[in-house]
């Protein structure tokens, strides 16, 4: 919890969470005559620039106020935004109509001119974690038909542009214009100085690591919103958030735990969801070096590097005990890294059968009949139960000769050391933002090539040239049907005949709100007042 926050909770309200009885207090059951909604996250966004960092939870704020050409519905299938159709119009040409009578929070109107101050400040903004820039690279031109027609020139046939700009949030040129290459700078936008957008909400204020305040779009092009005020608040604890709930300072909270949500369901005052996400936990190995910092008692050697080891510590993992019993079913097992149903996933791909005997057998056959030390990192409460579950993995592989003892750090150092490839083994989630297999494979499977933004998150150095072959056949091939077969053949490479990387869990998502509130999770886990209305009466 943020410290602005902690206070107006208080021990009392952590002691009634935790055994989730308390009923809401008469005082705030009716429904609030100012309609103001109030959500607890467990994350405050780190800007107001939308252009800033890629993350789930920046996205997810910043969609209340800026609004891109392409959407993504609550399933991550694409339907117009801000354009009104597309269409391929050549090989290496998308034609977008812009849609007509949209209105800035300002008043301006939006026309093509915005689109292209909005992409070519993307790769100015400074000093980005997560860069949008990668969803830009195979842009070659931009071209202004109209002021609603506008044509993007790729590099080479690209079929995955709509789902691209679906990332890409477009800013006002009038507001947001200025003298350094960026235009307005992130510390400006944070601060409300061209903070406008065209969304269902505008910008009203932004406390850092605390809260979003926003206000209706009284001349929204879509539909009205039904409330006129809405407060985004930071709560990390996810017990915090539940007292919150329970004591009637917040309306709707995610990432309820799956042993509170049990105890929720029986609160007649709340409504409690359960929802698979786009969220996969998985293992990532030093498979690059010859010396890996995290590995002892190997005889100078680094077994990771073997796949006969990698698939040992897969099948040494009982994946159902883990979702069962650290996840409190909030979670089934996963076979690749792409949840069930997402464009490119694997149909019929087999979860790795928990076998310990054949484990122990494979790490003798591949040299290490005494096993060897290992280190896995973690973060720690960053993810839920990951701290949890990677105690649970290095129980399963310490049973079968892995001596495995966790490193649980904070999420930034956590972040700061993997990427600075400072650990052996690693264990995390990715969240799988464009709703297809294609994201993982390009960010986690492909060899790094940074011109090419491919391989930004693979720090365990995988490399496979058919895999890397697969993933270019996808991302230019017009027809979804051998595009989903290259982008399944590549997963089947990765996960089944290299091991390369271990994918154990997809992450379910708990929410709890009011009665007075009808919610709709998104499999994003975006959290939005978008997704919420009154519920009926009666």
């Amino acid at each position: 919890m943020t410290q602005a926050t902690q206070p107006a909770l208080g021990r009392r309200l952590l002691l009634q969470a935790s055994a989730g009885l308390l009923a809401l207090p008469a005082s705030r059951a009716a429904w609030a005559k100012d309609a103001t909604l109030r959500i607890g996250m467990a994350a405050a966004p780190s800007a107001m620039d939308p252009h800033y960092h890629v993350l789930a939870t920046n996205q997810s704020v910043l969609s209340h106020i800026f609004e891109t050409l392409v959407r993504q519905d609550a399933a991550q299938k694409l339907i117009p935004g801000l354009a009104a159709s597309w269409r391929l119009v050549g090989d290496t040409t998308w034609e977008f109509q812009l849609r007509e009578g949209v209105a800035f929070h300002d008043g301006s109107p939006f026309t093509a001119a915005d689109v292209v101050f909005s992409l070519g400040r993307v790769p100015k903004v400074p000093n980005s974690p997560s860069s949008f820039a990668i969803f830009l690279k195979q842009i070659a031109t931009t071209e202004v038909v109209t002021p609603h027609v506008i044509r993007f020139h790729t590099h080479a046939p690209y079929p995955d542009l709509p789902i691209d700009l679906s990332q890409i949030a477009i800013l006002s040129e009038t507001a947001a214009a200025g003298p350094v290459p960026e235009g307005k700078t992130t510390q400006q936008l944070n601060a409300g100085d061209g903070t406008i957008g065209t969304g269902p909400y505008r910008f009203v204020s932004f406390t850092p690591n605390d809260r979003v305040v926003l206000a209706p779009n009284p001349s929204y092009w879509g539909d009205r919103q039904p409330w006129s005020a809405v407060t985004i608040m930071a709560i990390s604890s996810s017990a915090s958030r539940v007292a919150a709930l329970l004591a009637g300072d917040v309306d709707l909270i995610e990432k309820v735990p799956g042993e509170d949500a049990l105890k929720l369901r029986g609160n007649p005052a709340l409504r409690v969801m359960v929802t698979p996400s786009n969220s996969v936990f998985y293992l990532c190995f030093d498979q690059a070096r010859d010396d890996s910092p995290g590995v002892t008692d190997a005889n100078g050697r680094n077994p990771l590097r073997d796949p006969r080891v990698r698939k040992a510590l897969s099948i040494a993992i009982d994946r159902e005990r883990l979702t069962e019993r650290i996840l409190s079913g909030l979670g089934q097992p996963a076979a690749e890294l792409a949840a069930p149903g997402m464009f490119g996933a694997t149909p019929d791909a087999q979860v790795d059968k928990f076998d310990p005997e054949a484990a122990r057998k494979l790490l003798s056959e591949a040299g290490y009949p005494n096993g060897f030390g290992l280190t896995l990192a973690t973060t720690n409460g960053f993810y839920v139960q990951d701290a949890q579950l990677a105690q649970s993995i290095a129980a399963f592989w310490t049973r079968v000769g892995v001596r495995t003892k966790v490193e649980a750090l904070p999420s930034t150092v956590f972040y700061t050391r993997r990427n600075a490839r400072g650990f052996s083994a690693y264990f995390t989630s990715m969240s799988i933002i464009t709703g297809q297999a294609s994201d993982t494979l390009k960010l986690l499977a492909a060899t790094q090539d940074p011109k090419r933004g491919l391989g930004q998150t693979n720090f365990g150095g995988y490399s496979n040239p058919r895999v890397d072959a697969l993933i270019d056949e996808a991302a230019r091939t017009m027809d979804p049907r051998l595009r989903e077969q290259a982008l399944q053949q590549a997963s089947r490479i990765v996960t089944v005949d290299d091991h390369g990387i271990l994918a154990i869990a997809i992450e379910k998502i708990g929410y709890a709100c009011r009665n007075a509130i009808e919610y709709s999770p998104r499999v994003d886990k975006w959290v939005t007042a978008m997704q919420t209305r009154p519920a009926a009466a009666g």
